[in-house]
């Protein structure tokens, strides 16, 4: 049974993971998808992925960091926590993205905010396109040989996205920071 003080906020629901989350917080959750005084979480999800960021620069910056400003505020002067993906891609050469996603992790330390940047590993699953698994497997199964980029010999992490949901809503119920 649902509690009355459950409120969360999923914003980006119709993306990937934010969808994904959705579906599993309904299960136990009131979810709501705009901001709230009354929520305790929100899961703030409606952010590009770095080809969508990458592809217009000036609009990301432009209005994904005033958003997050304003969510870290709102978030802070209530006692709301906030989570949000930050990205695995932090750790790899320098690219817009990755400044962008540094620039909100550094974020946290200007507000008195319970927050939480998840640096999230390429995700797969239902309903994703966009991975090298996907475009593997959509290839293997038309007969056609997979496209490889590189030499072949690049490592990459991926997770599902049942397993993603569910270190998220772990984390968020126990942990604030920057977590992998």
């Amino acid at each position: 049974m649902k509690d009355s003080n459950k409120l969360v906020c999923v914003l980006g629901h119709h993306g990937f993971i934010g969808g994904a989350l959705t579906k599993k917080l309904i299960k136990t959750e009131h979810v709501i998808h705009v901001p709230s005084e009354r929520c305790r979480i929100i899961y703030d999800f409606a952010s590009p992925t770095h080809e969508g960021f990458e592809t217009n620069i000036d609009y990301s910056f432009n209005t994904i960091i005033p958003r997050m400003v304003f969510l870290m505020r709102f978030c802070a002067d209530r006692g709301i926590k906030y989570v949000y993906p930050s990205s695995a891609l932090v750790y790899e050469l320098d690219r817009p993205f990755r400044a962008f996603k540094e620039i909100t992790e550094k974020m946290q330390k200007l507000f008195p905010v319970d927050c939480l940047a998840l640096r999230i590993f390429p995700v797969y699953g239902v309903g994703e396109t966009r991975t090298a698994i996907y475009q593997f497997c959509r290839d293997i199964k038309a007969n056609k040989r997979p496209k490889v980029y590189g030499d072949g010999t690049q490592k990459r992490d991926f997770i599902y996205i049942d397993d993603v949901v569910d270190n998220i809503i772990n984390l968020s119920n126990a942990q604030s920071g920057i977590r992998d």
